[in-house]
């Protein structure tokens, strides 16, 4: 018997350019390979419909997003109200996988029953934004995001026993279940397609961040490490990335030291990774799951993260971590010319394939999308 789910993606997940859409992506695709049919429906602003979903999918739609600022709540949930979408929903009574607190607006109308909504849970949402108003400078900016950080508190906590809730952090399933007093909340890792360690032993060649460079809270790290580290250091650092802005390239141009590699593609970003001999992944704030940090440990050298970044990860002990910015510059210097070695790598292999064990944790999400479903019988030998 055929069994559907309906995903509903805050953003066209392809092509994948930063972390934000790893999850989404590698969730359709691991669903589709394990003979599970999609009903996808995918809300867009910039991004092109694409192609490579009418193979993996049964139905594909794309919605547009209202621009029009909701007065009550959360702008990145009002903007993705669709009647189209909700009536599609209510044909049948296939479950409802929600990419991300942004795609809800059925839940908090109690369109979609709690029985048949999940909600992937991405960040805390109302914290990040929270963070994102803290190191905003623009003016209009900086009140968006303080808008949207305290109408998200106030919406997150309303739906919060409206669904069932899959984090992708343990911290964040901690902090719905115990501030918010959810009935349920689970912890699933993100799903990548790196299964295997790639991490080369030896010594690199310079530094390197990597991450959405039009997400302001990356251009402030991005600015912090030059500040404390890289400015009075003759050290390499490349930061690569997503759609950098005129500032930030005007920025760093100034450092002879520093390269800025725009938007590159998955072989360049993959062959930086694996050439870099320490990976720089500090984070301005503690929810979610650091795409970045997943991506280094997996392919590349040494990685160095701040606190914020590993908080609550078992990744944690495979990382050099540092509290005070003041001290980021003493683990470059112990590390850059350090080689990477068998022993790093099988520390590795001891931790992380049991984590992001894709095939596990695909399978552990058929099972709470597909409860009563039979599992198959043993072959009889």
């Amino acid at each position: 018997m055929d069994r559907y789910v309906h995903i509903v993606c805050h953003d066209i997940p392809w092509p994948v350019t930063h972390g934000g859409y790893f999850d989404l992506f590698h969730t359709i695709r691991m669903l589709h390979g394990a003979g599970i049919k999609i009903f996808l429906h995918c809300f867009h602003t910039s991004r092109k419909p694409a192609p490579i979903f009418e193979s993996l999918c049964t139905e594909v739609h794309y919605y547009p997003r209202n621009p029009h600022l909701p007065l009550r709540i959360p702008y990145i949930v009002g903007s993705r109200n669709n009647q189209r979408l909700w009536s599609r929903l209510q044909q049948d009574d296939h479950p409802v996988l929600l990419e991300g607190v942004h795609c809800t607006y059925a839940v908090y109308k109690n369109i979609l029953p709690p029985s048949r909504a999940f909600i992937r849970l991405h960040n805390t949402e109302h914290i990040y934004y929270a963070h994102l108003a803290q190191y905003e400078t623009h003016p209009v900016k900086k009140f968006y995001f303080t808008r949207e950080a305290s109408l998200l508190k106030r919406y997150e906590a309303d739906i919060a026993h409206k669904a069932v809730l899959i984090a992708v952090s343990e911290k964040d399933r901690v902090f719905f279940k115990e501030k918010l007093n959810t009935y349920d909340v689970r912890f699933l890792p993100v799903l990548v397609p790196f299964q295997q360690i790639q991490s080369k032993e030896g010594t690199g060649l310079y530094c390197l961040y990597h991450g959405n460079l039009s997400v302001n809270e990356n251009e402030r790290a991005v600015r912090l490490l030059v500040a404390h580290c890289f400015k009075d250091r003759n050290i390499p650092l490349v930061v690569a990335g997503h759609a950098p802005g005129k500032k930030l390239a005007a920025f760093l141009s100034r450092y002879p030291n520093v390269q800025l590699i725009s938007n590159p593609s998955e072989t360049e970003m993959n062959e930086l990774i694996q050439e870099a001999q320490i990976h720089l992944v500090p984070s301005l704030n503690a929810t979610g799951v650091k795409l970045k940090l997943i991506h280094s440990l997996f392919m590349g050298r040494h990685c160095i993260a701040n606190t914020m970044a590993v908080e609550g990860m078992r990744e944690a002990d495979l990382c050099n971590v540092f509290d005070d910015w003041n001290d980021l510059g003493t683990l470059v210097d112990e590390l850059i010319h350090t080689p990477f070695t068998a022993t790093d790598i099988e520390e590795r292999k001891n931790v992380l394939p049991e984590i992001y064990d894709a095939e596990k944790n695909i399978s552990q999400l058929i099972t709470w999308l597909f409860p009563h479903y039979p599992k198959p019988s043993p072959p009889l030998f």
